[in-house]
C-alpha cells in the first residue's frame, strides 16, 4: 500500500503530459525550428556499426551533435511503422555548419511521415521527466511540495514549448532529472547506483555535449557518500560514451578534441551570444520568469533555496541532497550558457521545480505546526480551567435541580445559559 501511495503522484504526472499535449494541440502543425534537421540526423543510425563511415565526419553539424537523440528518434520512427530517412542528412545544406532553422517545403516533404513519431518521442520524454520531478519533489518536500512542483512544471513556458517538439532538449532534461533521482536516492551509496549514474550521465552527454555538466554535478554530490565507488561511475560513463558514439572509435582523444573545437566554432557563429555572467543570469530570469507561472516558479525556487540554507539541519537527507544537486546544476548550467536560446532553459526547469517543492513543503509544515500549536494551546487552556474548578471537590453546582460535577463547573457555566450561582455543600 505504501509503495502504491509513493507511485501515485509520479503516475499522475506521467499521464497528465500526453493529456495536456492532446488538449492543447501542440503536436499538430507543420515543421517548427530545427525539427527537420533533427529528424534528418536519424539517418546516422545506418552508419552505427561502421566507425569509419564518412557519414560520421561529413558535415560539422553531424559530427558535433552527439547521436543518442538521433537513435531515440529513429527507434520511435521504426516503432510507429515508418522508415528511417536515408543518408545524407540536411547538414549538407550548410557546409559552414550554420544549419537553418527552417527549410523549404520541398526539402522537408521527405520527412513529413516521421514528424508525428519524433514529436511523440519528445512527449514521452517530457512525461517521464514529469514523473521523476514528482518523485523527487515528494521525497524532498512531501505531498504538498510534489503537487506544487507538478503544477509548476506542467504550466512552465519551456515545458509547453517543447513537450511536443521534435528536438533533443526533452531527452536532455529527462537524463538530467534521472541523474538527480539517482543522486538523491536512498541507494546512492551502492555500487549499482554509481554505475547507473555513469550510464545516465553518458546518455546525457551523448544527447548534448553540455549533458556532461549534469554528470559532474551528480558525481560531486554522490562522491562524499561513496568515494570508493567513484571509479565505477567514471568507468561506466566512459564505456557507454564510447559504445554509443562510433565517431570516437578511431582515436577517442583526438576525435573528442576535434568535436569540442567544432562546437566552439559553431557557437562563435551563432547570433545572440551570451558573453558575460550578468547577461546569462538576466536571460535565465527573463526566460523562466516571463509569465505568471514562471514568476511563481522563480519565487518558490528562491524560497526553497533559502529554506535549504537556513534550515539545513532540520531538513531530511533527501531534501538536502535534492536541494544541493538542484542549486549546483542550475548555477553550473547558467554559467555555461553560451547563447540566448529559450529552449536551452528547459534543462533548468526540473531542478527549479524540486527547489520549489522544498520551499512549499517547508511552508506547509509551518502552517501545520501553527495549527497544531493553536489546538494544543486551546486544549491546555480548557484543561487548566477545568482543573481550577476541580480544586474544591466538596462543592457542587445545581442547575434545574441536577447536580453538576465539580470539575465541570466552569465549563458548564460557559455553555449552559443562566447557570445557577448557588452552591451546596455535599
Amino acid at each position: 500500500m505504501e509503495a502504491l501511495k509513493r507511485a501515485a503522484l509520479p503516475a499522475l504526472a506521467f499521464i497528465l503530459v500526453p493529456l495536456l499535449v492532446a488538449g492543447s494541440g501542440a503536436a499538430r502543425g507543420g515543421f517548427r525550428i530545427d525539427e527537420a534537421h533533427k529528424i534528418a540526423q536519424t539517418a546516422l543510425v545506418h552508419a552505427w556499426p561502421h566507425p569509419r563511415d564518412p557519414a560520421w565526419t561529413q558535415t560539422i553539424s553531424d559530427r558535433t551533435d552527439p547521436p543518442v537523440g538521433k537513435y531515440v528518434f529513429a527507434l520511435a520512427i521504426v516503432a510507429s511503422g515508418g522508415r528511417v530517412p536515408a543518408l545524407p542528412t540536411l547538414g549538407g545544406y550548410a557546409p559552414d555548419g550554420v544549419v537553418p532553422g527552417m527549410f523549404p517545403a520541398e526539402v522537408t516533404r521527405h520527412y513529413d511521415a516521421c514528424l508525428p513519431a519524433a514529436r511523440g518521442a519528445s512527449t514521452l520524454a517530457m512525461a517521464l521527466t514529469a514523473a521523476l520531478v514528482a518523485w523527487c519533489a515528494a521525497r524532498a518536500g512531501g505531498t504538498f511540495g510534489a503537487l506544487a512542483a507538478m503544477a509548476l512544471f506542467l504550466t512552465n513556458y519551456a515545458t509547453q514549448l517543447l513537450w511536443a517538439t521534435a528536438v533533443f532538449d526533452p531527452l536532455l532534461a529527462l537524463f538530467a532529472t534521472l541523474s538527480l533521482a539517482l543522486a538523491a536516492s536512498p541507494r546512492a551509496r551502492s555500487t549499482g547506483a554509481m554505475i547507473a549514474a555513469g550510464v545516465v550521465g553518458a546518455l546525457a552527454f551523448q544527447t548534448r555535449l553540455n549533458g556532461a555538466l549534469f554528470f559532474a554535478v551528480t558525481l560531486a554530490v554522490m562522491l562524499p557518500r561513496a568515494r570508493a565507488r567513484a571509479a565505477a561511475a567514471v568507468a561506466a560513463f566512459v564505456a557507454v560514451t564510447l559504445a554509443v558514439n562510433p565517431y570516437y572509435w578511431p582515436d577517442p582523444p583526438a576525435r573528442f578534441a576535434a568535436q569540442i573545437a567544432d562546437a566552439s566554432h559553431l557557437l562563435a557563429l551563432m547570433p545572440a551570444r551570451l558573453t558575460t555572467l550578468g547577461a546569462k543570469w538576466r536571460f535565465f530570469a527573463e526566460t523562466v520568469g516571463g509569465d505568471v507561472a514562471g514568476l511563481l516558479l522563480l519565487a518558490a525556487a528562491l524560497a526553497g533555496t533559502l529554506v535549504l540554507a537556513l534550515r539545513w539541519r532540520a531538513l531530511s537527507e533527501a531534501a538536502r541532497l535534492t536541494g544541493v544537486w538542484c542549486a549546483a546544476a542550475i548555477v553550473v548550467f547558467v554559467v555555461w550558457l553560451p547563447v540566448a536560446w529559450p529552449r536551452y532553459i528547459l534543462a533548468t526547469v526540473p531542478p527549479l521545480c524540486c527547489l520549489a517543492a522544498i520551499g512549499c513543503g517547508a511552508f506547509q509544515r509551518a502552517i501545520t505546526s501553527s495549527v497544531t500549536f493553536m489546538r494544543r494551546s486551546m486544549a491546555s487552556t480548557i484543561t487548566a480551567a477545568t482543573s481550577c474548578g476541580s480544586m474544591k471537590p466538596a462543592r457542587r453546582s445545581v442547575q434545574n435541580g441536577v447536580s453538576i460535577p465539580p470539575g465541570a463547573t466552569l465549563t458548564m457555566r460557559a455553555f449552559v445559559p443562566f447557570a445557577s450561582a448557588r452552591s451546596a455543600s455535599l
